[in-house]
């Protein structure tokens, strides 16, 4: 929305006008417009460093970006004492004007309600010009569906803008602020509900929902869809959450927005084949959308697909487009997916990938993304651990938990305990260590968060397993923490488990027992390719073979660190580290 009134008080409105004029259009049975999502990509680099949003070649950007045939260039004016609007309807070169339609004028004293007013008269007079049936022409939108000022649009686009940017602190106080401006609107505290489920803070989620459907009455359309998934959603009814985010995907079969929302549902509880099936299905509608390949990028990577080949093809799908917006956060958060598979190959790869969280982190501090900069430094120190640079690898992750704590990313937070766990085993520090897995299981179960919960007790567990004082504990724990990832069919961290339980068996002297766990370990390794762990169990069966039986209990003699297993110290890429893929998700899971 451009802003020719002379009034620089409008200014900051222009992103919360350009929203309210697409949410007017998007009611309409004429005319499709482009989801105001879908716009910030090619626009989000103009209001970051760029020339005016409004500008020619900002303009061409949406035009080359979205394919639409017309686009619809919008501008406030005022002329001799009243407030007018215009739009400029341009072919999809993004430059030629060929029709120019106005509102009629507007006398007010009241500045932001002027321009809300007119937008909602532009729609309108748009839809008639592309309707041959004017003379019965009527409005889809509800009144009631529109933000009560223009101060709630504002503060409710910025909320979308920092949600879209995977600035999750942001853009969950933007949306309670777009809904104290605007107490009778459902959909700012349907958005807050989102947002809480993301970061896990179940009761916020839940009590943001209630408050969100007791609004509803009047909602319609992708609004009631939208607000009655993430209602059920926050009240852990996910069969009809599923319902009704897949009654969101069908609503409109020309607009993705409804199939992501389904896709990123699935993800969330944990159906990752059906997730990627949803992403891939976003693809085929419009190719050239970057944030599904970053999603399929983060789901190839992790420990249910482990298919490294299909998920650096999708993160570098990624980087290019959304190098091609000029997108720098997005292209960063493709930066950090490719970082994280690459962390897991040969010396070079290791290499490469450190040097590319390292520049993603550059961008995230250039752009003051605070969310997105404890994020990179997450992915720094997991690169540095990769190289066996401990020292460096525990100032990251020192510097990832305070960013985490300071926005409130409580899952990054729970998974830097788990690390700085891990790294203090390896550094020799195990009263540290065992603090920080104490830390991450509070907080996981503060989030209700059953995976990194399991993760961290089987660390715990290890660790009491290894180094003795309270064995029968740690194994209590890990048989605790097998039982959860077998029901979440995480195959990786249940070779882990099974691993420690063959080593607690060994220690004990039980060698037929620890044999057979190790064998189950060896079989889900070899079928899912996990080949870093391979290895480690080989060595571990020749420990328990009746021929290698005094060796292992001289070397006990001579001190349980010499010969034990260290699952923390000599797989340093397996166990809670693996569990990282999981944790530290795409832009959107923080």
């Amino acid at each position: 929305m451009a802003n020719q009134t002379g009034d620089a008080t409008l200014e900051p409105y222009r992103l919360g006008l350009t929203l309210a004029f697409t949410r007017e259009l998007a009611g309409s049975r004429v005319v499709r417009v482009w989801p105001y999502r879908q716009l910030l990509q090619p626009l989000r680099r103009f209001f970051q460093s760029g020339p005016d949003v409004s500008s020619l070649e900002a303009v061409r950007a949406v035009a080359a970006t979205s394919g639409a045939p017309v686009v619809v260039v919008p501008t406030l004016l005022y002329e001799a004492g009243a407030w007018k609007a215009r739009a400029e309807l341009q072919g999809p070169d993004g430059g030629s004007v060929t029709e120019r339609i106005e509102t009629d004028p507007l006398e007010s004293s009241l500045t932001k309600e002027a321009a809300a007013t007119l937008i909602a008269s532009l729609a309108s007079k748009v839809e008639q010009r592309f309707d041959s049936r004017r003379w019965w022409f009527t409005r889809d939108r509800p009144t009631s569906e529109r933000f009560q000022s223009l101060d709630a649009a504002q503060a409710f686009e910025e909320g979308i803008n920092a949600y879209d940017a995977a600035e999750y602190s942001s853009a969950r106080a933007a949306f309670a602020q777009a809904a104290r401006e605007d107490p009778r609107h459902p959909l700012p505290r349907a958005w807050v509900s989102r947002v809480a489920q993301i970061v896990g803070d179940r009761n916020a989620a839940a009590e943001a929902g209630d408050r969100a459907e007791e609004r509803l009455e009047g909602a319609s359309g992708e609004d009631r869809l939208f607000i009655e998934a993430v209602v059920a959603e926050a009240r852990r009814r996910d069969v009809e959450a599923e319902q009704r985010y897949a009654a969101l995907a069908s609503f409109s079969a020309d607009d993705p927005g409804g199939l992501i929302e389904l896709a990123g549902f699935l993800d969330r509880r944990g159906k990752t084949a059906e997730a990627i099936a949803a992403y891939r299905r976003v693809l085929d509608r419009d190719s050239r959308l970057p944030g599904p390949a970053l999603e399929l990028c983060r789901l190839y990577n992790s420990t249910r697909m482990n298919d490294a080949s299909m998920a650096r093809a999708f993160g570098e799908r990624a980087r290019r487009s959304y190098k091609g917006l000029g997108s720098r956060a997005g292209e960063g958060q493709a930066m950090l997916c490719l970082a994280d598979i690459l962390r897991v190959g040969n010396p070079e790869e290791r290499g490469q990938a450190r040097a590319l969280a390292t520049q993603a982190l550059g961008v995230f501090q250039s752009l003051d993304l605070r969310y997105g900069l404890a994020r990179a430094q997450h992915y720094v120190a997991m690169t540095a651990r990769a190289q066996d640079d401990l020292p460096a690898a525990a100032a990251s992750w020192e510097q990832a938990l305070a960013s985490a704590k300071a926005v409130g990313n409580t899952s990054l937070e729970g998974t830097v305990y788990i690390n700085l766990g891990v790294t203090h085993i390896a550094l020799g520090n195990r009263s540290k260590a065992l603090d920080y897995y104490r830390q991450s299981y509070e907080m996981a179960e503060r989030r209700g968060d059953e995976r990194r919960a399991a993760y961290s007790r089987a660390n715990a567990g290890a660790l009491r397993i290894e180094y003795g004082g309270e064995a029968e504990l740690g194994l209590r724990f890990v048989e605790g923490a097998l039982l959860v990832v077998r029901r979440l069919q995480d195959k990786n961290f249940e070779v882990f488990c099974l691993q420690l339980v063959a080593a607690h068996y060994r220690f004990t002297g039980r060698y037929a027992d620890a044999r057979r766990e190790i064998e189950l370990a060896m079989a889900i390794a070899r079928e899912r390719n996990f080949v870093d762990a391979i290895p480690g169990l080989l060595l571990d069966d020749g420990r328990v073979r009746p021929g290698a039986r005094h060796l292992h209990e001289g070397s006990r003699q001579r001190g349980r660190h010499e010969d034990r297993r260290t699952p923390h110290r000599s797989r340093p890429r397996t166990g809670a580290a693996r569990g990282l893929r999981w944790c530290a998700r795409g832009p959107r899971q923080g």
